[in-house]
């Protein structure tokens, strides 16, 4: 593809940037920002007066393929003015404004999705009413609780006493959450959706909750890496027969088309079943930066076959390189990468974020290679990040037993990660630097 069409500034489209660049080289990329300094290095700002100059400008520019970061980045008659004249927009589809809220668990619950309840509240008494109206045990995610507690309740009384006890954790600007369900494996899929099927693109392991793998205080953040799930595990199996295959056949069934990406938050439960447990038309970070890093090769092909409505007969290759995305927080500028990682900014508004990819071929050697290219920043002092992805992994899989993955985490977690990035001491404080 010659020259390509990016439109949006969200994380997601950074991200979906640094692919392109990297898997793409020969093209050259544009893109649309509502914001001016919010361009991707790599891009060429897409200058134009008013929607309607768009066709024209990309047909000057010799734009082949647009890729929309988000649904409805640009008018729906646009976007049919713009394939009508031969330039494909990939993130777009029919009545996919009637997917929100209510009308999406409705059509969800109608055509048997397995799906996790959650819902967010603002205070103990909603909490407890959802509690009420669905089966526990339950969970509470919240930014402020602190990494030594355990927010997990088999019953209501635990919830109400633990609620009753921690009110500051509603006055925080992140959401509190309810969810059902224990806390276990949580994934991420990135499928891409035509009118004959709906295919997993990649899939990567989310690391979003402090304290999980018992690191301490210190290490609050989130991140990804990837790939998570073979496609021959019977997970991804269950995952493409009761969650893909019924959402496709339910979009289809309801006249609703789509060509674009699908990300799919999925819990697996410890027996390894898959509940959905968020579903966006488009792409969520931090699971983008990593997932479209290690399938940047067949990105390109993958969304062309979509567009075409052939992805039933599309073969995705064997993914030969793992990637992992770790997220900083701060208040300092975005920093230049390090040798062998790539930044891909956030732009947020309260703070400064970026995520830090790298992609290696082997797992244990991506999230070594990573954390030691980001050690500088972490010892900084100026931002802060999550401290220890994929470590459940790399001890699993020195160990043998890939099961394990869904054990909550333990002290020799921190040993690793001691040794790996020499910042902190038997104690679990850190050391001068």
């Amino acid at each position: 593809v010659r020259s390509i069409l990016v439109v949006g500034d969200d994380p997601s489209s950074a991200a979906l940037m640094h692919a392109l660049t990297i898997g793409s080289p020969a093209s050259r990329l544009y893109q649309i920002c509502e914001h001016p300094d919010h361009i991707h290095p790599a891009a060429t700002p897409f200058e134009t007066g008013t929607l309607e100059d768009i066709p024209n400008q990309a047909q000057e520019l010799g734009i082949a393929l647009i890729f929309l970061s988000q649904p409805h980045s640009l008018p729906a008659e646009l976007c049919d003015h713009l394939s009508s004249n031969g330039i494909p927009v990939f993130g777009r589809g029919s009545r996919t404004h009637v997917l929100q809220g209510e009308t999406l668990s409705a059509l969800l619950d109608r055509y048997h999705i397995p799906r996790l309840p959650w819902t967010i509240v603002s205070s103990p008494s909603e909490a407890l009413a959802f509690a009420a109206t669905h089966k526990g045990p339950w969970r509470i995610e919240a930014r402020r609780i602190q990494d030594d507690i355990v927010p997990f309740f088999p019953d209501t009384t635990a919830l109400s006493e633990f609620l009753s006890s921690h009110p500051g954790i509603f006055g925080d600007k992140n959401p509190v959450t309810i969810v059902c369900g224990e806390r276990s494996r949580e994934f991420s899929l990135i499928a891409l959706s035509d009118r004959t099927c709906m295919k997993m693109l990649g899939c990567a392991e989310l690391d979003i909750l402090a304290g999980d793998n018992d690191t301490g205080p210190a290490t609050p953040g989130c991140g990804a890496f990837t790939p998570a799930l073979d496609e021959g595990d019977p997970i991804t199996k269950r995952i493409a027969s009761r969650i893909l295959g019924r959402l496709h056949g339910a979009l289809r069934r309801e006249g609703i088309v789509w060509h674009g990406f699908v990300t799919l938050r999925i819990h697996v439960s410890h027996e390894g079943h898959p509940y959905l447990q968020r579903l966006a038309f488009g792409l969520l970070s931090p699971e983008a930066d990593a997932i479209l890093a290690s399938v940047h090769r067949m990105l390109i092909p993958a969304c062309l076959a979509a567009l075409r409505d052939e992805l039933e007969i599309f073969s995705l290759e064997a993914r030969a390189m793992h990637a992992i995305s770790i997220v900083f927080f701060g208040e300092t500028d975005i920093p230049p990468a390090p040798a062998g990682t790539a930044i891909v900014p956030y732009h947020t508004d309260n703070e400064r974020a970026f995520s830090l990819v790298c992609m290696r071929s082997r797992i244990d050697e991506t999230i070594h290679t990573a954390y030691l290219a980001a050690l500088p920043l972490i010892r900084s002092n100026t931002v802060h990040c999550r401290q220890d992805i994929g470590g459940r992994t790399l001890l699993a899989r020195e160990a043998g037993k890939r099961r394990q993955l869904r054990m909550p985490g333990s002290n020799r977690f921190r040993r690793i990660y001691e040794w790996l990035l020499g910042t902190w001491s038997s104690s679990g404080k850190r050391r001068s630097t």
